[in-house]
């Protein structure tokens, strides 16, 4: 799911599928037509998706990890985790799994400084001061958040004009709900915290609550994925000493257990994960079933760090300790009908943060961790560096497989595991047989892109672009001289750039290459894609010439709608690619649970 909203750039948020399953389009007619901190967001949770990233990224640049990376690697951790705006991903009573809707937003600054959200190919709102945009785990809908010098003003998009959802500017946006409109806010006028939902409006929750300064930190506030609960502590008048977790559902606010801070809650507000202290240092993760007449905790784990992923029905967590300047990764199933007999959490790897991964493209949020691929990330750290960044299989009795030491690509239906590893050798892993060794496809690979057939396309260091038909084993050269890739899964059209070359190209599963025309302009840089496995998506290029980016839209993959010349994309940085700045992420240090298996180890590396 998604790791998505997770201070991720714009364009990262507009991460959703809506891939019509094995459908094929055709790139014969391509035209372009110009036109026109924890207590901020405490209780989301993100899933790389999230937002739609569901696929593991093109991590081919990196290479293998030294073991003396290893000592930076909890600093960055730390740093990175306590950065990130994580979203809870909680499903309907259906307890499926979650699908995208075929929304796309971002947001972009023009030359004259005016913030623009676009959604769906439009602009759907404009404001003067910065705004921040926070895009639900399905992409039904998004927040606009604008931080004005009043206070920060909130509009929520479905994909059509924005509307403004605050009566007035408010101090401090306290949590977001992530699959229905919700809102929690501070108003230091009344002192005051308010909670907002489309069926009940604007509700004050509690007032006197000290949020300034040193206190902020002392606050924690979440809020279930439908938006309707919302869990937070405070100071109770009773006991002074003491802070207590309060829950606030159906007009009603309830006192519910001392000394703890909620960390997440379910769907439907029934389980609220916590954390209590120890000695002010240490903290245990407990689920709480939640009732006026229900006061239970059951401990899942001890030096308790951070949530990473929950599935849809909010009984199987992903969360991450911290022991001996260590970080682990752990996954905890169980039943809520027997919560005395909480399961022991099973640990997918050490040394990184690792989230589950949906090979399905239309998938928002999972509905079990079963059977399921867990890929390792870290955070913004010096890419100079070499890592490896392992990923795990997690069948359905839990059980934990590594399939490779190298982050990578899945073929569609996933049946192979593509990687490079640190010689930059391309390799495939057979993921139907758990005793497969990775098999060698090709050598000096520096980007590789798979097709919907789930044939493979590779840039050698000699700028050679080939392409790879599985089903016949038989190699075939596209064209010399190639500079960049960039792949739109969606309609199966891999475009490419050659070395001191003014034109764009494409091809489609290994056809001959068609020159691609954007209006009149003469473009400079591959257009690189919000989303490539979308139907609806934003592409953009950056003009070195006359630095500034190039916003476009499609809804089929070959008509591209010019949006704007922006100033600033949200998310996007000259020195990097688009692939780069959209994962937001740089694949982590080794690391990996002590009993997996490598299905690796003897391979050709």
């Amino acid at each position: 799911m998604f790791f998505k909203n997770d201070f991720r750039p714009a364009f990262a948020t507009a991460d959703a599928c809506g891939q019509a399953s094995g459908r094929k389009m055709r790139n014969d007619a391509f035209t372009y037509d110009a036109g026109a901190s924890e207590t901020d967001d405490f209780g989301s949770f993100s899933s790389r998706g999230s937002a739609g990233n569901n696929a593991p990224k093109n991590t081919q640049k990196k290479s293998g990890v030294k073991p003396a990376a290893v000592g930076i690697a909890i600093a960055a951790v730390v740093a990175v985790v306590l950065l990130i705006v994580l979203i809870v991903a909680f499903a309907s009573s259906n307890g499926g799994h979650i699908k995208y809707e075929n929304n796309t937003f971002v947001s972009f600054c023009d030359e004259d400084g005016i913030y623009h959200v676009a959604a769906n190919g439009r602009v759907v709102g404009e404001y003067e001061s910065e705004i921040e945009l926070r895009v639900a785990d399905d992409r039904s809908f998004a927040y606009i958040i604008e931080n004005s010098e009043d206070g920060y003003r909130i509009s929520i998009t479905y994909g059509k004009d924005a509307e403004e959802v605050t009566p007035s500017p408010v101090t401090k946006i306290l949590a977001t709900a992530t699959l229905s409109p919700g809102i929690v806010w501070l108003d230091n006028d009344n002192n005051s915290i308010y909670h907002y939902t489309e069926s009940r409006g604007e509700e004050k929750i509690t007032k006197d609550v000290d949020l300034t300064g040193a206190n902020t930190d002392n606050h924690s506030f979440c809020i279930s994925a439908d938006g309707e609960t919302v869990a937070y502590t405070k100071m109770n008048a009773d006991d002074p000493q003491a802070e207590y977790l309060f829950v606030y559902n159906d007009g009603m606010e309830t006192r519910f257990q001392k000394n703890m801070a909620p960390v997440a809650i379910s769907n439907d507000g029934s389980l609220i994960y916590a954390k209590a202290t120890r000695d002010n240092i240490v903290y245990s993760l407990y689920v709480l079933p939640f009732s006026d007449d229900n006061a239970d905790r059951y401990l899942i784990s001890e030096n308790f760090y951070s949530i990473v992923d929950i599935n849809t029905d909010g009984d199987e967590i992903v969360f991450t300790t911290i022991n001996d300047a260590e970080i682990s990764t752990y996954l905890v199933a169980f039943n809520i009908k027997k919560m005395d007999e909480v399961a022991q959490p099973t640990r997918i790897g050490k040394g990184a943060i690792y989230t589950p991964v949906s090979i399905d493209p239309e998938v928002a949020c999972l509905s079990t961790f079963a059977d399921c691929y867990f890929e390792c990330n870290i955070g913004d750290i010096d890419i100079t560096l070499e890592y490896t960044a392992p990923v795990y299989y997690v069948n359905k009795k839990f059980e934990i497989r590594r399939i490779s030491k190298y982050a990578g690509k899945f073929d569609p239906d996933g049946d192979y595991f593509y990687y490079t590893n640190n010689e930059k050798t391309l390799q495939r892993v057979d993921l139907s047989d758990e005793d497969a060794v990775s098999e060698k496809i090709a050598e000096d690979v520096v980007d590789f892109a798979i097709t919907q057939k789930g044939n493979v396309y590779w840039l050698n260091d000699a700028s050679t672009l080939m392409f790879h038909d599985v089903s016949k084993s038989k190699n075939k050269r596209i064209a010399d001289n190639v500079e960049a890739i960039s792949m739109y899964d969606y309609s199966n059209t891999l475009y490419f750039s050659f070395v001191e070359a003014v034109s764009i190209y494409a091809t489609e599963e290994g056809s001959d290459e068609e020159v691609v025309k954007f209006d009149s302009a003469t473009i400079t840089g591959l257009p690189y894609f919000a989303d490539s496995n979308t139907k609806k998506t934003f592409a953009a290029f950056y003009d070195e010439d006359n630095e500034e980016w190039r916003l476009f839209y499609t809804s089929n993959g070959k008509s591209f709608k010019v949006i704007a010349t922006c100033d600033e994309l949200d998310g996007f940085d000259v020195s990097f690619s688009f692939e780069d700045i959209v994962n937001n992420i740089v694949n982590s240090i080794g690391g990996g649970s002590d009993t997996s298996t490598d299905t690796t180890d003897t391979s050709a590396e």
